[in-house]
């Protein structure tokens, strides 16, 4: 294959990234988008890896961004000449590496369902899969909800943490991923102290009866845009079903650009949810398969 180097990258090596990811995704890569964003942070460390003076591949390793002490890759990519040469097993061998090196306790990444490379990768350095993610869309323009139910949602408080953490911790939906959920592409365990930061910000959404919850919801909105996104969902399955079609008519179905991003664990309870109200799949990453490897 030639000799490999890897060497720490920058926001310099946007050129040479472009190259790597030239023919992914017909031309819509997300890596090189997000190669500036990722260089600015001093969490992140960018590595490029050159075949002989060429640029082969790339990938981003964040640091704390799963909690104190962990690490995760992210946005491999290997360019199309130099595919089938191990390279991403070298990139694997050298995020273990150096987590090790500074001492993180574990390290993560996700892949979709079919990335089979990866999966085949996690097998081989025994990784553990810790759980699913389903990644479903669903816009204002899509929607046909004609009921004309009464509100019977409530907004979550800070007041409320002990009884809604209580409900969280409980599901099904927590334990299937051993505490993590994804919000906005990170992936990280839901603490109680994440829980709390949501509540403050009204981003916790319940439905209870007789003042027992029958269902939870954690909805955060894009800062300058209608885009939402649903990393948690949990309860009963009809009054989970009344708390997700009530939240389309109220946050969604008002605003003609608003979306709704779903990534909640994937359980037979989201997969209904999502199925019945006609969510989309995402062409490319439909369930994220999250893996965890300890140091």
């Amino acid at each position: 294959m030639g000799c490999v180097n890897i060497r720490r990258s920058s926001a310099e090596d946007l050129p040479l990234v472009k190259i790597i990811c030239v023919d992914l995704y017909d031309g819509q890569d997300y890596v090189p988008y997000m190669w500036g964003e990722w260089a600015s942070s001093p969490e992140n460390q960018l590595y490029l890896l050159e075949v002989e003076n060429q640029p082969a591949a790339v990938y981003c390793l964040r640091l704390g961004i799963a909690g104190p002490g962990t690490s995760w890759v992210q946005g491999v990519r290997v360019a199309a000449a130099f595919r089938g040469r191990g390279l991403a097993k070298q990139i694997i061998e050298h995020a273990i590496q150096i987590s090790r090196e500074l001492e993180c306790s574990v390290l993560g990444y996700t892949t979709a369902e079919f990335n089979a490379p990866m999966h085949h990768l996690a097998q081989l350095y025994r990784f553990r899969h810790i759980g699913s993610f389903l990644v479903h869309y669903k816009s204002s323009l899509s929607l046909s909800l004609n009921e004309t139910k009464l509100k019977s949602y409530k907004t979550a408080n800070l007041s409320q943490l002990e009884q809604i953490h209580s409900f969280v911790i409980s599901s099904v939906e927590y334990k299937v991923t051993e505490s993590f959920y994804a919000n906005s592409w990170l992936w990280k365990p839901l603490s109680r102290e994440l829980l709390a930061q949501h509540l403050e910000q009204g981003e916790v959404f319940s439905l209870s009866e007789q003042d027992e919850l029958k269902a939870v919801a954690i909805i955060s909105k894009e800062a300058d845009l209608p885009q939402y996104w649903l990393s948690f969902i949990s309860g009963e399955e009809k009054a989970a079903h009344q708390l997700l079609t009530e939240l389309l008519q109220e946050l969604i179905q008002p605003q003609p650009d608003a979306s709704l991003n779903a990534q909640p664990a994937e359980t037979p309870l989201t997969k209904a949810l999502l199925s019945s109200l006609n969510f989309t799949p995402d062409p490319e990453d439909a369930v994220m398969w999250l893996y965890e490897f300890r140091l």
